[in-house]
């Protein structure tokens, strides 16, 4: 699919001499028009902003698959471009440095990001709900079944707004650090807080899991939570809630192991994959940096400034960009 940065756009445009070098698909996005276009008499239909109608697409499969494994969607909503990269790097040091606690949390949610737009558009409530929350980090809890069985039904919102510290760049990188594990927490915490608030305590989760597995895969959470015996990763990540339950009838020793694998399954189905109307980067370089680039992403240079992230947060989550 073609993709384009925002914020290394204009650089490029600039050397490439400009809209009017730009193919009209592209040219037509940022409200642009060809020498054709211009020429032609006859009114033209804005296009479809690519970003949004990818990200669009991300949010109505992930809002599928929440309800095919009984989860809650978490969105995160897409902050204003300019905090973008701040929030990017507040989840980016969440999800990958936040431990045990932040991944048996996001385990038991499906992952998708969109703008509070995007999401009353694809769910039929006013926008104006969710812009009355948005802040920098502000993540938002449905109940994806509800969703698809009824949208004009009294529709549960749930939102988590952190209030988060802020990291001074020119303190030591451990008070960096500190800072950042520090505000991790909080949205740990947030989550878990936001997930009892919705209704999606541990054992209406294990339930609502249980109820979208067919016996041998039930029976096979069960043998590992028993004997630990070998499992697929995406079927333990689908019965976190499950395995999370159970855990506490087991031996100190065994109930570790079992976590330690769960949070290994979570960390390779969800953290270490594309969240749904995102994209993963890492910073530190002032070369094409996304984890995946797409081909006309190969060794582009982007801005060096997102180079310049704190401790914990080289890799984060990007927004402004559509994927391959």
């Amino acid at each position: 699919m073609t993709t384009f940065d925002r914020r290394s756009f204009f650089k490029h445009g600039a050397m490439l001499g400009g809209a009017a070098a730009l193919p009209d698909w592209l040219a037509r996005a940022f409200g642009k028009r060809s020498d054709r276009a211009t020429q032609d008499p006859a009114p033209a239909t804005p296009a479809a902003d690519p970003l949004s109608v990818w990200r669009r697409q991300q949010l109505r499969a992930a809002l599928t698959t929440a309800a095919a494994h009984g989860k809650p969607l978490l969105v995160l909503l897409v902050p204003a471009e300019e905090l973008e990269h701040v929030a990017g790097q507040w989840y980016g040091c969440w999800m990958n440095h936040g431990g045990e606690p932040a991944l048996q949390q996001l385990g038991s949610c499906t992952l998708a990001a969109a703008t509070g737009a995007e999401v009353a558009a694809e769910f039929g409530f006013d926008a104006a709900l969710v812009a009355a929350h948005q802040n920098l980090v502000t993540m938002v809890l449905f109940d994806a079944a509800q969703v698809l069985g009824d949208r004009k039904a009294s529709l549960r919102m749930t939102f988590l707004e952190p209030e988060l510290p802020t990291v001074d760049l020119t303190a030591e990188a451990t008070e960096q650090e500190r800072t950042m594990l520090a505000g991790g927490e909080v949205l740990t915490a947030a989550l878990h807080d936001g997930l009892a608030r919705h209704g999606a305590n541990l054992a209406t989760l294990a339930n609502a899991a249980a109820a979208n597995l067919d016996a041998a895969s039930q029976q096979s959470l069960q043998a590992f939570i028993a004997r630990g015996e070998s499992v697929p990763d995406a079927l333990l990540v689908r019965g976190t809630a499950i395995v999370r339950r159970a855990l506490g009838d087991l031996p100190a020793t065994e109930r570790q192991i079992r976590r330690e694998r769960l949070c290994a399954a979570v960390r390779s189905e969800v953290i270490l994959r594309q969240v749904a109307g995102s994209r993963w980067r890492r910073g530190g370089n002032c070369s094409g940096d996304y984890e995946h680039p797409t081909k006309e992403e190969a060794g582009v240079i982007v801005a060096c400034g997102m180079g310049m992230v704190p401790p914990l947060s080289e890799r984060f989550l990007t927004f402004y960009s559509v994927g391959g």
